[in-house]
């Protein structure tokens, strides 16, 4: 009778363990995010398998974001119904301000995580601009002397960042910046970008 339950034991214990298991055949996953604190977490609102090649994300004509899943079907979010997107690489985030018409509208990829949030977008007839924001729930402006020296009053800083030409357009002076701001401030607290 003990070998009996000895032997009833063994086997519910590997009953146990292959119900418990979790689906690990998802390697990269694509979605979206509905507010800053899920970006920063990489809490995805809803999300498709990357594994599968019929699965996919797109952003179509005017910032519509398309969630393709052979299983679900698709899902369309509309510009603003959504913080921002990953596209299982790298992530991006919506904005707009209707208060400030002819500024910067869209999606932006983030660039920099670990200091100075850096953006860009990438424009038919402009090429890639440069964009930032001091954290995920402050506006992005447009990287620019004027708008870094508004926002981060340091006479030190702002002297080192006039040195720097055409931020907004030069992917070079951005990597520069980034090294100037942490020299003067403390970097930021965000996730990385990857699920």
């Amino acid at each position: 009778m003990i070998r009996l339950c000895f032997i009833f034991l063994f086997l519910l214990q590997f009953s146990v363990l292959s119900f418990a298991q979790i689906d690990t055949s998802c390697k990269s996953k694509a979605g979206v995010y509905l507010n800053s604190v899920a970006f920063d977490s990489n809490t995805f609102t809803d999300s498709i398998c990357l594994n599968n090649k019929m699965d996919r994300i797109t952003m179509g004509n005017n910032s519509i974001i398309k969630l393709y899943s052979k299983k679900n079907g698709q899902k369309r979010y509309e510009p603003g119904d959504i913080f921002g997107y990953s596209d299982g690489t790298n992530k991006y985030r919506f904005f707009y301000d209707d208060k400030n018409e002819g500024g910067p509208f869209g999606y932006f990829k983030l660039e920099e995580i670990n200091g100075l949030l850096i953006y860009s977008q990438w424009a038919l007839h402009g090429g890639t601009s440069y964009f930032y924001s001091k954290d995920l729930d402050s506006p992005i402006k447009e990287l620019l002397k004027k708008n870094l020296d508004r926002d981060f009053p340091n006479e030190d800083f702002s002297r080192e960042v006039l040195s720097l030409k055409n931020l907004n357009k030069n992917k070079e002076a951005v990597t520069k910046l980034k090294a100037i701001y942490l020299k003067y401030y403390s970097t930021n607290k965000l996730s990385p970008g990857k699920q």
